[in-house]
């Protein structure tokens, strides 16, 4: 497994009786970029789930490189409209972050995108300027494998 951060070997996974793929074998390897193409409900978002240690396979094996530092982008942003915009920024993306450190990364996600009112209620962004958000905040916590699940959903022309 020399340079690859994640291999599968013979994954299988189901979902309701559904094989969603079987014996799949892969590696990623160190700076790769990998793009996972198929029709809708083929599986992609389970395996992504399953690379990010979210899911597991229902046969085969999973190694992740020791400290291997994952940031995921699922398909839908999550930003409880009770919270604020830096409250969800943190919690969601922070996590291992000291307290002041976890607020300045907050407020920098949020002024890349123009928004200064830190503690605006999070039920005030629109679809796309919580996906902007979200992806601006997992490509900002330099990960060492970045997943990114249908990032330009929500997107509109100028946003992506």
């Amino acid at each position: 497994m020399a340079g690859s951060i994640v291999n599968i070997e013979k994954g299988s996974k189901s979902f309701q009786n559904k094989v969603l793929f079987s014996d799949a074998q892969f590696s990623i390897q160190e700076g790769e970029k990998v793009a996972l193409i198929g029709r809708n409900g083929g599986g992609k978002s389970t395996l992504l789930r399953i690379i990010a240690g979210e899911e597991e396979l229902d046969s085969g094996s999973i190694v992740r490189r020791r400290n291997l530092k994952i940031s995921y982008l699922t398909q839908e942003s999550h930003f409880p409209e009770e919270k604020s915009i830096l409250e969800a920024l943190v919690e969601n993306f922070a996590i291992r972050m000291g307290e002041q450190e976890r607020e300045a990364f907050g407020k920098k996600v949020m002024q890349e995108i123009g928004l200064e009112d830190f503690y605006s209620p999070c039920k005030i962004l629109s679809g796309g300027q919580k996906k902007q958000l979200a992806l601006l905040a997992a490509l900002n916590t330099e990960p060492d494998l970045l997943l990114l699940d249908e990032p330009t959903n929500h997107l509109d022309e100028e946003m992506a």
